[in-house]
C-alpha cells in the first residue's frame, strides 16, 4: 500500500487538507490498543521494507486501503475500488498519488 506523507495535503471541498495527518490517524484509530505485528516481504527500489501488518487480527493494510486513506500497490484493489466508489478517505477529494508527491519534493529516494 501507499498512503500520504505526514506533511502532504490534498485537496477537499476547495480547499487544503492534511491528508497526511488523516491518514496518520485513521492507522491510529485503526490500531487501537492492540499490539502490531508485522512481516516483512521485501525492500523497494529506496530500500524501504514493504510488508504486511496486523493489530488484534486485523489487516491494516486492508484497513488503510479501504478506509481511503492509503492506495493499493499490487494487492487490496477490491478496497481500493469499494472506496474510490464510495468516496472515502482521500477519494472525497483531489490528492496527488503519495509516490508522485515524494517524486516531486525528493523525499524518500
Amino acid at each position: 500500500i501507499d498512503a500520504p506523507e505526514g506533511r502532504q495535503t490534498c485537496q477537499r471541498d476547495g480547499r487544503d487538507w492534511a491528508c497526511g495527518d488523516a491518514a496518520r490517524d485513521e492507522l491510529r484509530r485503526l490500531i487501537g490498543k492492540d499490539m502490531v505485528e508485522c512481516r516483512a516481504v521485501e525492500r523497494d527500489k529506496h530500500g524501504r521494507v514493504l510488508g504486511y501488518c496486523k493489530a488484534g487480527g486485523r489487516d491494516l493494510n486492508a484497513g488503510m486501503v479501504a478506509s481511503g486513506f492509503a492506495l493499493a500497490y499490487g494487492s487490496y484493489l477490491r478496497e481500493e475500488g469499494e472506496a474510490k466508489s464510495r468516496r472515502r478517505g482521500l477519494w472525497a477529494g483531489e490528492f496527488e498519488r503519495p509516490r508522485d508527491w515524494r517524486h516531486e519534493r525528493g523525499v524518500g529516494l
